[in-house]
C-alpha cells in the first residue's frame, strides 16, 4: 500500500496542492475553514510529511548526527542524554551510530550522516585526526565531546583525563599508599590519557607505576589477585581502575578471594556514572559530568547553526574527586 501524497490530500479536501502545503507548514495565510478541511483529509488518509522533500526546500533537515564510541560506556550514554535533551528543546532530532573506537567505522558513520544531509555532527569519543575533523567541519558544523584538540573552527567540550588520574593518585598517597596499581582500559584515547596521568603522577613522587591490562574489566569481567602482584610478589595496597565498570570487576575478584575493600585494598573508579552509583554506592571515583558536557556541546552546535561565523569554543571541563567508602589508609605492616 503506497503512502498518501499531498496530491491525495488536496483531492480529498477539494483544495489545491499549494494550499495543502501552506497548511502543513503552518502558514497564517489560510482560513480556518480551509485549514480544518485539509487537516481532516490528512488525518483520514494517514498522510505524513515528507521530511526529505521538506529538507531540500528549507535546506535544513532538523536532524543532528551523533557518533558515539560504544553503548557500553556510561559516560558516552550520559553525554548522549544531554545532547538529545538540548537539541529536542530546539526542535531537532538525534540520529545515532556507533564508531566502536575504530576510525574506519567512524568514517562510515559520518559518511552515512552526510548522505542524509544532517545539519550538524556531534562526536562522542571520536578518534579521527584533527586535520581530518577540520576538513569535515568545512562541510558540516561539528561538536566534539570528551576529547581535547586544538582547533579554531571546531567546538570542543573536553575532559582532562590526565588530571583525573593525578587526583586519584594524590588522594591515595595522602592516605599513605605507595603501592598503587592501575587497571588499564584499552587503546581508546581517553584510556591512554588516564594511564599517562597515572604514570606521571607516580613518577613525580618517585614511585614505580604498576599497570595491569584490564580490557575485559571494561565489559564487566574480572581479574584475579594474582594478576595484581608486583615484581616482588606483593599485592598493591590501592588500585585505580580506568572506569567504574572496571572497578566493579576488581571489587568482585578481590571479594571472591577473601580480600576486603578498603580494609585490605583501597579502590578508586573513574567517571562517577549514574550506573556506577547504583551498582556501587560506596565507590570513590573521578567525576566527569557527561550529561552536562553533552548539553554544552549541543548548545554550541545549535549556536553555530544560527551563526556560522561565530568563533569556535574550546572548553575543558575539570574532573573532581568524589571520596566515598572504598578508600582508606593502607593496612599496617603484618596485617
Amino acid at each position: 500500500m503506497r503512502q498518501p501524497t499531498i496530491r491525495d490530500v488536496a483531492e480529498k479536501a477539494g483544495v489545491s496542492k499549494s494550499l495543502v502545503s501552506l497548511v502543513i507548514n503552518n502558514s497564517p495565510r489560510v482560513s480556518d475553514k480551509s485549514r480544518q478541511a485539509v487537516l481532516t483529509a490528512a488525518s483520514e488518509l494517514g498522510y505524513r510529511r515528507n521530511a526529505t522533500a521538506r529538507s531540500l526546500v528549507s535546506r535544513q533537515s532538523q536532524t543532528i548526527g551523533v557518533v558515539m564510541s560504544s553503548t557500553h560506556e556510561p559516560f558516552s550514554s550520559e553525554a548522549l542524554d544531554g545532547v538529545d535533551q538540548l537539541i529536542a528543546s530546539e526542535g531537532y532530532r538525534a540520529f545515532v551510530q556507533l564508531g566502536r573506537h575504530d576510525r574506519s567505522a567512524e568514517r562510515q558513520a559520518i559518511e552515512s550522516f552526510l548522505e542524509i544531509r544532517v545539519d550538524a555532527l556531534i562526536l562522542l569519543g571520536n578518534e579521527l585526526p584533527t586535520r581530518e575533523l577540520e576538513e569535515l567541519s568545512r562541510v558540516v558544523p561539528i561538536g566534539l565531546v570528551g576529547r581535547h584538540i586544538e582547533s579554531s573552527i571546531i567546538d570542543v567540550v573536553a575532559k582532562d583525563e590526565q588530571l583525573g588520574s593525578t587526583l586519584a593518585v594524590e588522594h591515595l598517597m595522602d592516605l599513605g599508599h605507595r603501592a598503587i596499581a592501575y587497571i588499564d582500559g584499552g587503546t581508546g584515547l581517553a584510556f591512554r590519557d588516564r594511564a599517562s596521568g597515572y604514570r606521571q603522577a607516580m613518577r613525580a613522587h618517585d614511585l614505580e607505576p604498576h599497570v595491569i591490562s584490564g580490557e575485559t574489566l571494561a565489559d564487566g569481567g574480572a581479574v584475579g589477585p594474582e594478576a595484581l602482584l608486583n615484581k616482588a610478589g606483593n599485592l598493591p595496597t590501592a588500585i585505580l581502575a580506568s572506569s567504574d565498570l572496571a572497578a566493579f570487576g576488581v571489587r568482585d575478584a578481590l571479594q571472591m578471594h577473601g580480600l576486603r575493600i578498603p580494609q585490605d585494598v583501597s579502590l578508586v573508579g573513574y567517571n562517577d556514572t549514574h550506573l556506577g552509583r547504583l551498582l556501587y554506592q560506596g565507590l570513590t571515583t573521578i567525576s566527569q559530568p557527561g550529561r552536562e558536557m553533552g548539553m554544552q556541546a549541543a548548545g554550541l552546535v545549535m549556536a553555530r547553526l544560527r551563526d556560522a561565523d561565530r568563533p569556535a569554543q574550546n572548553v575543558v571541563v575539570p574532573p573532581s574527586l568524589i571520596v566515598r567508602q572504598s578508600t582508606a589508609p593502607p593496612p599496617a605492616p603484618g596485617h
